[in-house]
């Protein structure tokens, strides 16, 4: 049966998170003073939406190819890269990250906003005839595995905490399955979730600044590169 590799994980989505827990959202400074710096990304018109559980707006931006993404609230931000079919270019981990933790360090910066916790989310997806069954044989000793003969779907959840770079104490999450709605003739699929985010019962009495962003991002991303070869090694030819 086909084994899967980290090379043979292609990226679907990547997105960058900070949490402003005491943050105020002035939307026409927004507009006046940091959006125009923002185009070259986000090219189309801003909206402004309610914010479900808030006072104040969400304003939504986004690109024309609706590949990039940014949703600013009062109490967080998230920056996204989203590919829209399998063909699109998608950009490089790292380099989606580093772009992504300067552009919301300077969103801070212009909302004087104390950045209270951190988040970096990656999701892959790699094709596969027979994911379940490929999973299983993946992560299962052989005695278990025969006794799974037939499974259909497959879900695999991990979490750890650690120090990232020595530096950022965080929580590792990794979800590994087959989609649920794979129909007749759909391709099978597996796929991959990571994230890590310092942690939320920190997030009243931490203050990150910029060069804080500047350096989590990036090695976020290097670690969910060595998280990823380390699960699904690539086999030599």
């Amino acid at each position: 049966m086909l084994n899967l590799g980290a090379d043979d994980f292609a990226l679907a989505a990547c997105q960058a998170s900070v949490y402003t827990p005491d943050g105020e959202l002035a939307v026409a400074r927004l507009f006046r003073d940091l959006l125009p710096s923002w185009s070259s990304h986000f090219d189309t018109e801003p909206q402004v939406v309610p914010h479900p559980t808030s006072r104040h707006p969400r304003v939504l931006l986004r690109s024309g190819t609706g590949m990039w993404r940014c949703e600013i609230a009062a109490d967080r931000t998230d920056f996204y890269w989203i590919r829209p079919e399998p063909r699109a270019p998608a950009p490089a981990v790292e380099d989606f990250f580093t772009i992504a933790g300067g552009m919301l360090a300077q969103y801070a910066a212009h909302a004087r906003s104390r950045v209270g916790r951190m988040a970096a989310v990656v999701s892959r997806v790699a094709t596969h005839a027979a994911p379940a069954r490929f999973l299983v044989q993946h992560y299962a000793r052989p005695q278990l595995a025969a006794g799974l003969e037939g499974t259909e779907s497959f879900e695999l959840n991990t979490g750890k905490r650690y120090a990232l770079g020595g530096r950022f104490l965080v929580n590792a999450l990794m979800r590994c399955r087959t989609p649920s709605d794979n129909g007749p003739g759909t391709p099978g699929a597996v796929l991959l979730d990571q994230d890590l985010n310092t942690l939320a019962d920190r997030a009243p009495a931490e203050q990150f600044d910029a060069d804080d962003l500047a350096t989590f991002f990036p090695l976020a991303a290097r670690d969910h590169a060595f998280a990823l070869a380390t699960m699904f090694p690539t086999s030599p030819e």
